[in-house]
């Protein structure tokens, strides 16, 4: 819900300034609603996507084929943090400090086997332990990592992870598939519950995570979409992809308000938008075409639209924050 406030000023003279956002923007088969937003970085040619993705300072991580990648933005060079011994998909990348916790699943087993561990400063991988079917990881304010996972026919369960010893601690059992996890600056903890006929955003409140023994029915549905990956920025707005990695929307969790800020070109062949992160003015997010190319986007999220109004008795300055 747009919410405005009003000045009065003196004057005698009327002038309009607004700020207007920026035409779309469009790179690759990737298009921003009005947004600006530049490729930062890509790969071609290779068949493996871009998976994962973290922000830490000035950095980027992520996954791609056998390795984790760190990519500096401001000076816009890549750098290996490791390397896995066998393609890696449906990876998470969570950086905690100088460390980077990934978990990973090799691509020519079936099933798939899993594994969740740490670099070491010399760039060899530590496993820690086996969670199987990962989708998903956040970082609640207090530093503790969650993962969701799908590690069997019950459905998801969600796990509060030792950075330490890389124990799990079962907090959550939801069932169905696996969505994203987020959370706000108060630590309740959002998770994108996947049903065909009843998808639902579910908030559990920072004492329920803290106790543990969840289910479905213990969360409050805020919003009644099939989320794929969340996140909330500096200012506790919620953002998540939808449509199956079609597009990513800011959403007001009071009113259900959408606002779109990027799509995937629904004429091309694309794997579509996948994990994204949000560090002050800027999202990023993965952007996969099948087989073919993957990507970094860097969108600018606008500042509130401002008017300034001068009348015969007087101006007002009236700020509309969206």
């Amino acid at each position: 819900m747009a919410s405005e406030s009003v000045v009065k000023l003196s004057g005698f003279f009327t002038i309009l300034i607004m700020t207007i956002m920026l035409n779309n923007s469009v790179s690759g088969a990737f298009i921003t609603n009005g947004y600006a937003s530049s490729e930062i970085y890509s790969v071609t040619g290779d068949g493996n996507p871009l998976v994962g993705l973290d922000i830490e300072s000035d950095n980027l991580y992520f996954g791609h084929y056998e390795n984790i990648k760190s990519y500096n933005i401001s000076g816009g060079y890549v750098s290996t943090v490791g390397t896995i011994t066998s393609t890696v998909t449906d990876t998470i990348v969570v950086q905690n400090g100088s460390v980077t916790y990934t978990g990973y699943s090799y691509n020519y087993d079936f099933p798939p086997p899993y594994a969740t561990g740490y670099f070491d400063t010399g760039g060899t991988y530590i496993q820690q332990t086996t969670i199987y079917g990962l989708y998903d990881a956040a970082v609640n304010p207090a530093g503790d990592l969650y993962i969701a996972a799908y590690p069997d026919a019950s459905g998801t369960k969600i796990y509060r992870y030792n950075w330490a010893s890389g124990n799990t601690t079962k907090i959550a059992d939801i069932g169905g598939y696996s969505g994203g996890l987020a959370f706000d600056s108060s630590g309740n903890l959002y998770y994108a519950y996947q049903d065909i006929m009843n998808p639902a955003i579910l908030k559990f409140t920072v004492q329920q995570v803290a106790a543990g023994n969840l289910t479905k029915n213990d969360g409050v549905s805020v919003l009644d979409i099939s989320g794929g990956y969340l996140a909330f920025d500096e200012n506790d707005n919620f953002y998540a992809t939808t449509g199956y990695g079609r597009k990513i929307s800011k959403y007001d969790l009071g009113t259900g308000i959408e606002t779109v800020i990027a799509n995937a070109d629904p004429d091309w062949n694309v794997d579509a938008i996948g994990k994204f992160a949000i560090n002050g003015d800027y999202i990023y997010s993965i952007y996969n075409e099948r087989d073919v190319y993957g990507a970094i986007e860097q969108i600018t999220i606008p500042e509130p639209t401002t008017i300034f109004l001068l009348g015969l008795s007087g101006l007002w300055l009236r700020r509309r924050s969206v």
